[in-house]
């Protein structure tokens, strides 16, 4: 009997030795104050913040994703993944009690092509939003579910004079706005793009010349 009661406690150390050790991994963002949402390929989705959520050890492929963030009147904003390379976050690998942290999140990137085409005749404007994983978003935060507009743009020459005075057209099938503009016959020199998107709390930058010289 006491073979068996020594077999038996082992028995039972064994198996809460093996829970203890299949205890799950964590993955969390590097930034506070914004959620990443991340629906896999079977359609699990998972939320991620700074505080860590739990996930099983594996490797996950992920379809689609939000970032999330909260204003100052506590209204929650969001950009949602288009199109475009996931990079990095396209198969996402967790190993076993892996502390796993995700640095996307703020500023995103405002990439703004401004250029005379060789033709002389149109200046083109391309314009997309990415995130630091190549990831490629709507040009304009939800809030409520309904989604803002396409961003403002002014077109200026040295002086300041507004020449244009638009909104991008959505985007086409590559993901990217494109604007081409006419300049008046006869005009030379350098003019500036301002794009004004609307993204709500979330912080942006430019990662691209924003000025071109009209020959």
């Amino acid at each position: 009997m006491r073979r068996i009661g020594w077999w038996l406690t082992l028995a039972v150390l064994g198996i809460a030795a093996a829970v203890q050790a299949a205890k799950p991994a964590t993955v969390r963002l590097r930034q506070e104050g914004i959620a990443l949402e991340l629906t896999f390929e079977n359609n699990r989705k998972l939320v991620v913040t700074s505080k860590g959520t739990p996930l099983d050890a594996g490797t996950y492929t992920v379809k689609t994703l939000r970032l999330i963030k909260k204003d100052d009147k506590g209204r929650a904003w969001e950009l949602r993944y288009e199109k475009g390379d996931l990079s990095t976050l396209k198969s996402l690998m967790v190993e076993p009690e892996q502390d796993k942290v995700i640095d996307t999140g703020e500023p995103l990137n405002l990439d703004v092509w401004f250029w005379q085409r060789p033709d002389g005749k149109t200046v083109a404007l391309k314009f997309k939003l990415m995130g630091k994983y190549s990831e490629l978003y709507y040009p304009g935060a939800f809030l409520d579910g309904k989604r803002a507009p396409t961003p403002k743009f002014t077109i200026k020459d040295k002086s300041g004079k507004v020449l244009v005075a638009e909104r991008l057209p959505m985007p086409g099938g590559d993901g990217n706005c494109l604007y081409e503009w006419t300049p008046p016959r006869g005009f030379t020199g350098e003019v500036q793009v301002d794009v004004e998107p609307v993204l709500g709390p979330f912080e942006w930058k430019y990662r691209r010349g924003t000025s071109t010289v009209v020959k």
